[in-house]
């Protein structure tokens, strides 16, 4: 494997694991209802996309303009693999070991938004009180449940990739689009 893929993929993924646990450590000291707005998701995700276009602009530029689909995709799979191991990691320090109640505080926030919007929505009582209860049952912040979460987070971020691979790899000159 070419060291620029490599090294770039863990630099990248170290910083972005860096900056996810920045975001989690701002909310939990300003205000832990934070966890459960949708804001504090799409400043995250737009941080990721942003660190992933400079992730293959840069990688490029270090393979002087050359970058097959594949070196694409592996450089941002090495970055996706760190970023989110490290913010699992944290994660499961955080509500396990750090603040265990603080799984309790989110979740019942998580509940409250959760019944509003189904309200919001028209949604039955019966299927309210359903969600609620499983809501309650059910440890989303267990190591378990992080790990699973953080498989799912990859596999979608993984889509991401493949198109970024495709949008930056390289032309040949063997195409026939190209001619």
């Amino acid at each position: 494997m070419n060291e620029i893929i490599k090294q770039n993929g863990i630099k990248f993924g170290i910083i972005s694991g860096i900056i996810g646990i920045a975001i989690i450590l701002g909310v939990y000291l300003t205000d832990y209802k934070l966890f459960a707005s949708s804001g504090i998701g799409i400043i995250s995700i737009l941080i990721s996309i942003i660190i992933s276009i400079l992730l293959f602009i840069q990688t490029k530029k270090q393979l002087n303009g050359q970058l097959t689909f594949k070196e694409g995709f592996t450089t941002y799979f090495i970055y996706t693999i760190n970023s989110i191991a490290i913010v699992t990691l944290f994660n499961v320090l955080l509500y396990n070991v750090i603040e265990p109640e603080l799984k309790e505080k989110v979740t019942q926030i998580i509940i409250e938004k959760t019944a509003e919007m189904m309200k919001a929505f028209g949604g039955s009582s019966d299927v309210l009180k359903e969600t609620i209860k499983e809501l309650k049952n059910n440890d989303q912040f267990s190591p378990g449940k992080l790990i699973v979460g953080s498989i799912w987070n990859l596999a979608l971020s993984c889509i991401w990739g493949l198109i970024l691979a495709a949008i930056f790899k390289s032309k040949t000159n063997n195409s026939p689009f190209n001619q």
